[in-house]
């Protein structure tokens, strides 16, 4: 039904373009909506299946259905990691084979991916975060958050940096509300870091701060579940070779295929705190006090903390509560971490990520007709292998995250202001 209205309104599109004219009416003021007035098409929109492609078929159409199809709000995730896991991870497997039996496994993809990664420094990702405990796939991410790198750079490419483009002047005033992720510590510290980068070019200017407000926070640990076959002990992997042809563990297709692990906890965690509307409070922040009181990313045991003074530390041989939830949190984690997939990637270098930024900073933050636009970046502070008392003394990856906030000077600062 839906692809059949789109027909319809093609034909009545083409039947008009072709109708001959008989002097009755100006053939310069014949268009779809002398047949049809505006709101029957707009009922009509409803029907469509791929509604933007009614922007497509002529000037009269992109004039009137742009301002409806195209929302005045985009939120979404930027997220870009160096290079340095995936070569590693790449060597390893096209040295000493798979950690674990796979079927089908196309050895010289992993050769070219390695041979093409030394012409790139970074690369960047389309993840999405699914329901694991579903037997069928099922993407728990809100429809209205765009989880898709690829995504926000063609519509750089395409509209935003396009002069030719006759799509800019509509997103002109749209409000973007975007978190731009570094998954390493490595781009963490180029991007997000205290010399030259674009984090500091964008805050350090005097005329910026004019046009947003600035709000930057350090969190707590947070714990970042791994399992033996992680980077960290890359070395205890070799173990698994003589028993390769029996081995199979269910989450084969980490190494070297995804290549990231533990990297991607803070997505998963970044997607729980959208949908949860936590986000939504960084728009009524006065002061970098009040975002570290968000805890944002951290979940209540971090919060309380995972130290040897913990009670999680204290209690867990004592008490079956206690163990009950030290376990559902390590599991939790566990979960989390293979829940997050990554869809496409696609290798770039140190300008693309900086001009991709600049470019939606200039149409966001820095732009006075967007005056609800905010952009948070996440970088990797510290992260090390350490035990935590909390989850039975074992080994695990620690992780601090640096959160910078860059809001709109016109975004709310009370909630009260809703009302």
């Amino acid at each position: 039904m839906y692809e059949n209205s789109l027909k319809i309104i093609l034909g009545i599109s083409n039947a008009i373009d072709h109708t001959p004219n008989l002097g009755l009416v100006d053939p310069q003021s014949t268009h779809p909506f002398d047949l049809l007035p505006l709101e029957i098409w707009l009922e009509v929109l409803q029907y469509v299946n791929k509604p933007l492609k009614l922007l497509e078929i002529n000037k009269k159409f992109l004039e009137i259905f742009a301002p409806e199809l195209i929302p005045r709000n985009i939120q979404g995730a930027m997220v870009f990691s160096s290079l340095e896991k995936v070569r590693k991870t790449d060597l390893f497997f096209l040295k000493y084979g798979p950690d674990c039996y796979k079927e089908d496994l196309n050895g010289y993809f992993y050769y070219m991916r390695e041979k093409s990664s030394n012409e790139y420094e970074y690369e960047i990702i389309d993840f999405d975060v699914s329901d694991w405990y579903r037997a069928i796939y099922s993407s728990i991410v809100p429809a209205h958050y765009i989880t898709k790198t690829s995504s926000f750079l063609k519509l750089k490419l395409n509209v935003l940096d396009n002069e030719k483009s006759i799509m800019k002047r509509f997103y002109k005033d749209c409000n973007f509300k975007l978190d731009i992720v570094f998954l390493d510590e490595k781009a963490s510290k180029d991007f997000m870091g205290l010399k030259s980068s674009v984090v500091q070019n964008l805050t350090s200017k005097k005329s910026n701060k004019k046009l947003f407000n600035q709000f930057k926070v350090t969190t707590g640990e947070m714990l970042c579940h791994h399992y033996e076959f992680d980077d960290y002990r890359i070395s205890h992997r070799m173990p698994y070779r003589a028993a390769i042809a029996e081995y199979r563990h269910p989450y084969g297709n980490t190494f070297p295929e995804i290549s990231y692990y533990y990297e991607l906890m803070p997505l998963s965690r970044l997607v729980y705190f959208v949908k949860g509307r936590k986000r939504d409070s960084f728009e009524y922040l006065k002061s970098s006090k009040e975002l570290y009181d968000l805890h944002p990313l951290l979940e209540e045991e971090e919060i309380k903390g995972l130290g040897e003074m913990s009670d999680l530390s204290l209690f867990i041989r004592d008490d079956p509560a206690v163990r009950k939830r030290a376990s559902n949190f390590y599991m939790n984690h566990n979960v989390n971490a293979h829940s997050t997939h990554v869809t496409r990637r696609e290798f770039c270098n140190k300008n693309d990520i900086l001009r991709m930024i600049n470019t939606f900073a200039k149409v966001s933050i820095l732009n006075p007709n967007s005056s609800e636009s905010s952009m948070v970046f996440f970088g990797v502070n510290k992260r090390e292998l350490k035990k935590v008392p909390a989850v039975y003394n074992s080994e695990n990856s620690m992780t601090k995250m640096d959160i910078v906030v860059l809001n709109s000077v016109g975004l709310k600062t009370s909630k009260e202001e809703d009302i």
